[in-house]
């Protein structure tokens, strides 16, 4: 978890920006609001359970170190929960109180909802065109025989999701290759690589599925097997290379499009 946490970190100045950037227009009309009409009557019980449900989400999202979007979905539920009680109490009083109540629930309810809804409905998280190819390939290798016989070097490619749909079991129970490809000095990946090996070599895989990236920030393509020479040199020796597959359109898990991830196919020889 310390090797882990370690990894692809990002400044705190950004995590803290970060953290709220979707609603950072509402934020600040809040803190008017909060301060100007509310403040005296802020703390009732409710709003001190969400302030701490708050604190405990920013909290999370800073110590994660990562900044990836569905980090700070705790802390930002919680928010607009508390945003709507008070510009909804704002509204029910009179003068510019009243005003800025409704701006805020004008702007959450005409723009901030349906521009998260649009976004996230053009999310591909159908996209299957990775595992539909590599389940195809497994299938012409021989399938469900090749059950126990096939070894994933992947982490989140979703070369495991494949084995899954093909019914396929894994050669062994190595799941992340995120802890074998970084600084053979760090101590986790000397240990980790010192595990693989030993499976690998007491019960040698048919079938070497290599998916290319190294998360969460590795060299792209399939450098990271440059990282472990040792194993790519053994990959080379034991095993030809029988195809390398990029499927053909780009996926869209996130806010952007994106790469799709490759995969290679080697057969012991």
């Amino acid at each position: 978890m310390t090797y882990h946490a370690g990894l692809a970190r990002r400044p705190v100045g950004f995590l803290l920006l970060h953290s709220v950037a979707p609603v950072l227009p509402l934020l600040i009309l809040w803190v008017l609001v909060v301060a100007a009409f509310e403040r005296k009557r802020w703390w009732s019980w409710e709003r001190a359970a969400l302030a701490v449900g708050m604190a405990v989400g920013l909290v999370s999202y800073v110590i994660q170190g990562k900044g990836y979007p569905y980090q700070r979905y705790p802390l930002l539920a919680l928010l607009l929960v508390a945003m709507g009680m008070d510009f909804a109490a704002a509204a029910r009083r009179a003068g510019l109180a009243r005003v800025l109540g409704w701006a805020g629930i004008a702007y959450a309810v005409l723009f901030l909802a349906p521009s998260s809804a649009w976004a996230a409905s053009r999310y591909d998280w159908r996209n299957l065109e990775f595992q539909d190819a590599l389940v195809a390939d497994l299938d012409r290798l021989g399938g469900e025989r090749l059950s126990g016989e096939v070894q994933c070097i992947d982490t989140l490619g979703g070369c495991y999701g494949a084995l899954y749909r093909a019914r396929i079991v894994s050669s062994s129970g190595f799941l992340y290759d995120e802890f074998l490809f970084g600084a053979e000095r760090d101590g986790v990946v000397a240990e980790s690589r010192r595990r693989f090996w030993a499976a690998f070599e007491a019960r040698p895989p048919r079938v070497v599925v290599v998916v290319d990236g190294l998360f969460p920030s590795g060299p792209p393509g399939f450098g990271k097997l440059a990282l472990w020479p040792e194993f790519e040199s053994a990959l080379g020796r034991d095993y030809r290379l029988v195809s390398e597959v990029t499927p053909p359109d780009e996926v869209y898990w996130w806010a952007r499009r994106d790469s799709p991830r490759s995969y290679r196919i080697y057969v012991r020889r």
